[in-house]
């Protein structure tokens, strides 16, 4: 055993020399084994992957020459090192464990939704990125969508922030300076460190109004955008991003900054594909004015040409649907995104954004315009109640999950407890999205605690066979169990869902363990 240090520089160096022997000198079964009573700083111990590079680097490279087991025991070991031999070989679920990535990291995917594209049958995982420390309990800094690729949905390949929060202070100046202002700074650079102001950990805000500007030149605790890039695609993927916004003047630059930076809310991104633009479509709520706060409740859009983007911002704002009080009106909050196939090719499939509104009160139902990017409007460009959205009721329900069997629709959904997991419903519609949709009460069995297993709804996945083809009946159950003090820790449950579209029924059942074969079952 090591002596007893409180030294992180030389535990570092004590596993990259195990390392290192491992990869040239072929030690003891490729077998790389650190072992030591160190008492280290908890949040070094957390730190994701991105942020300890060299060890980054080096089990990678131990990797791709053969080494198969890595084991590094100590207080708290970081996530990274807590592995062995399980690196892109998953083979079944595990509800409530961490999930690791094809590089050993826990997945940052949270209020996630999984888009499947046909082209080259991949899976895509889009989630919220919570990989920083929190800053309050319930929040962290906003670092934007994480995406996650995978052929099998066990084994998921990292596709980094595929839409980065803009990060460059000099925005959220009342006055800017001179010349082109990029949205995106390498946060190493000297312009980033010599611009606008350190976070003040110590800050006290009044939000009185959605409208107001509290967060001004303040910079994000986190250096969130260039510890996801490694530092040879850096200046070429931020030179990238800023391209993207090449045609905006600094003041519209401005507004996007003071909408869409680190201190909002950026929850529950969908994805979908629009076949007739060839673009792909993401959502999400969009909420502040400050991290933690939810007065704005927006929705947020972006498109790309790619599944991994770069997607680019188009706007938040909130939604047209009319009826509540108190300035209520059009508000979005957890939400999900379906497209309603219809199977026919020569058609254009309507797309559907399913959202909280009116304080939570209700759930609407809005359909989306062709390019799935704002609301379905008649020719006057009005949106109108009963014809492009509907109310669907009104029973207090969030974190709306979608599916489709045979033309029946069924929704899951969660109450309202804050990051409390609660009892999930699920209601049915057989006359299309807009209803009328009948509650059908709770879907899980034997969830004795009455938590949806301690999670929280997000998505329900089509499974598909090994050539890609959706199975009839047979659909995955995604939700979160979050842990509101330490969001990065929070976990990821999905189950498989026993649907009886006779009866208009649906089950789900807890499992510790399994895999898709259950699906080959009766």
């Amino acid at each position: 055993m090591l002596a007893k240090r409180n030294d992180k520089s030389f535990l570092s160096s004590f596993l990259m020399i195990c390392l290192i022997v491992t990869m040239f000198y072929g030690v003891t079964a490729q077998r790389v084994q650190a072992a030591a009573s160190i008492e280290l700083n908890q949040d070094y111990m957390h730190k994701p992957w991105t942020q300890v590079a060299n060890h980054r680097w080096l089990v990678q490279a131990a990797k791709e020459r053969g080494a198969n087991i890595f084991e590094a025991f100590y207080n708290s070991a970081p996530y990274y090192m807590t592995m062995s031999g399980s690196l892109g070989k998953n083979d079944s679920i595990k509800s409530g464990q961490v999930w690791l990535d094809t590089e050993g990291v826990p997945i940052q995917a949270h209020g996630g939704g999984i888009l499947y594209n046909e082209e080259n049958k991949t899976y895509y995982w889009y989630g919220e990125d919570k990989s920083e420390d929190n800053i309050g309990s319930g929040y962290v800094p906003a670092t934007g969508v994480h995406a996650y690729s995978s052929k099998d949905l066990y084994n998921w390949k990292n596709e980094g922030i595929v839409l980065p929060v803009f990060n460059n202070p000099q925005l959220g100046q009342d006055t800017l300076p001179s010349g082109n202002l990029p949205l995106y700074l390498d946060e190493n650079s000297e312009t980033y460190k010599n611009s606008g102001k350190p976070f003040d950990p110590n800050r006290v805000i009044n939000v009185t109004s959605k409208d107001i500007d509290y967060t001004k030149d303040m910079k994000s605790p986190a250096n969130s955008l260039s510890k996801h890039i490694a530092p040879e695609e850096r200046a070429e993927r931020i030179a990238e991003l800023n391209a993207l916004y090449a045609d905006k003047t600094n003041a519209e630059k401005q507004a996007m900054y003071k909408d869409f930076n680190w201190d909002k809310v950026v929850e529950r991104p969908k994805v979908v594909y629009n076949k007739k633009t060839d673009k792909y479509v993401m959502w999400w709520h969009h909420d502040g004015p400050v991290a933690g706060s939810y007065l704005t409740a927006e929705g947020g859009v972006a498109i790309s040409d790619s599944p991994t983007g770069s997607f680019k911002y188009l706007g938040t704002f909130r939604l047209p649907n009319k009826g509540a009080e108190n300035g209520n009106e059009g508000m979005l909050r957890d939400m999900t995104l379906f497209v309603d196939e219809d199977g026919d090719d020569t058609t254009h499939d309507k797309a559907y954004l399913v959202y909280a509104s009116e304080e939570n009160a209700t759930t609407v139902i809005m359909m989306l315009n062709d390019d799935y990017t704002g609301p379905a409007t008649n020719a006057n460009g009005e949106t109108l109640e009963g014809i492009h959205y509907v109310r669907a009721f009104k029973s207090r329900r969030e974190a709306p999950a979608i599916f489709k069997q045979d033309g029946v629709h069924y929704m899951i959904t969660s109450g309202l407890t804050g990051w409390n997991p609660n009892r999930a419903k699920y209601h049915v519609s057989t006359n299309g999205m807009f209803g009328p949709w009948e509650d059908k009460g709770d879907p899980m069995v034997d969830d004795r605690e009455g938590t949806t297993f301690r999670s929280q709804s997000t998505y329900v996945l089509p499974y598909r066979d090994g050539n890609g083809e959706i199975v009839p009946n047979k659909f995955i159950f995604m939700a979160d169990r979050w842990v509101p003090n330490n969001l990065k820790d929070s976990r990821y449950v999905w189950l498989p869902v026993e649907l009886n579209n006779k009866d208009k029924t649906v089950a789900i059942r807890w499992y510790d363990e399994w895999d898709f074969s259950i699906f080959k079952k009766g």
